[in-house]
């Protein structure tokens, strides 16, 4: 089950098998899910069923997974929970049931939105912070004109604010200092970023109130 991202509508796709499933996601294109519902037979074998179930919470962000299976014993549900799955639902049952664990199980795995802006020069940067966060559900503003911060600020009202130390003309020093000193925006979290993280970047960013310095992340050319 996959969810277009410009009508919020859930789609549906269909295979037969787990191994299936599993080559969709591993080849190009890859396939992508909001949601997988797995029904294990014993006909098919488990293991590969669980071994699927294993990665899929190892996806970034994890995939969340329903089970079908004839089996309900403790001990099943226990492997299964332990594994990542996040709805258990026993053979038989109704289509309706089915759809109302996956909406319960959609509801519950949807993050709360948080919003997020980052300041930095670097294009490459904020496009490639974008990819990283955006699928966390996280929304992303960017801004590589330090000079627009304030406006910006107040037009996307971040829950979180990223900044990159060194910047021309107003660096991230700078801006962090202008944010704490403001009655509104004085305890709003603050995260830098840099190619340098010695002691000395890292004592002048908490200085003037940063939460976290963090490296930059690497840009592929």
């Amino acid at each position: 089950m996959s969810r277009c991202s410009c009508c919020g509508v859930y789609a549906i796709s269909v295979l037969k098998t787990v191994v299936m499933v599993m080559d969709a996601f591993r080849s190009p294109p890859y396939f992508s899910a909001a949601l997988i519902v797995i029904s294990i037979s014993c006909s098919e074998g488990t293991g590969n069923s669980l071994r699927f179930l294993a990665e899929l919470t190892n996806f970034t962000p994890p995939v969340p997974v329903v089970v079908l299976t004839a089996e309900e014993s403790l001990m099943d549900r226990v492997e299964i929970a332990s594994l990542g799955g996040q709805g258990f639902l026993h053979k038989p049952i109704s289509p309706k049931q089915v759809l109302e664990t996956v909406t319960q199980v959609l509801e519950q795995s949807r993050p709360a939105e948080t919003k997020v802006m980052i300041v930095d020069e670097d294009r490459e940067i904020l496009a490639r912070l974008r990819v990283l966060l955006e699928p966390w559900g996280l929304r992303v503003t960017t801004l590589d004109n330090p000079k627009q911060f304030w406006e910006m600020l107040a037009a996307s009202s971040p829950d979180l604010l990223v900044l990159d130390v060194e910047m021309p003309e107003v660096s991230g020093i700078e801006l962090c200092q202008v944010v704490r000193s403001d009655l509104h925006w004085g305890g709003l979290p603050i995260i830098f970023l840099s190619n340098r993280t010695d002691a000395n970047v890292s004592n002048q960013v908490f200085a003037v109130g940063a939460d976290d310095l963090l490296s930059k992340p690497t840009v592929e050319s």
